[in-house]
């Protein structure tokens, strides 16, 4: 008995030593790509990019220092970019009054997919420079 109450003391204090070590994210499985000159936060899920030739879909989450027109600080997107042609469009747009996703759910909504030239210093370029390899 005195064994296993070692080990499991020892196991805590590991598995507590990983996580004041470890890199901490606002998103479990979403991948940080940049922040803009306004401290705007972007991240990306991994999981959710689909590959349809030059066609790259995906979720994105973008977090704000500042309320937008619609009180909002977190919006989650889902982006096509077309990585030929270097543009980019959003078909559905989700905004929340709290960063993280979190707070009250401000709008839910299908965009028009409409579509845009990516800037080639903005923070869409950076996405897309991951997302088109």
């Amino acid at each position: 008995m005195r064994s296993i109450n070692f080990s499991f003391k020892l196991f805590l204090a590991q598995a507590f030593i990983c996580l004041l070590f470890s890199p901490i994210t606002s998103y479990a499985g979403w991948k940080y790509y940049d922040t803009s000159s306004n401290d705007d936060v972007f991240f990306y899920d991994d999981a959710s990019v689909e590959k349809n030739g030059p066609i790259v879909k995906l979720w994105a989450v973008t977090d704000s220092k500042r309320r937008d027109e619609t009180g909002a600080l977190s919006n989650r997107s889902k982006l096509v970019i077309d990585c030929a042609n270097q543009s980019y469009g959003m078909t559905f747009l989700s905004s929340y009054s709290e960063n993280g996703l979190k707070g009250n759910s401000l709008f839910n909504d299908y965009t028009s997919g409409k579509m845009y030239p990516i800037a080639p210093t903005s923070s869409m370029k950076k996405l897309s420079n991951i997302v088109c390899k």
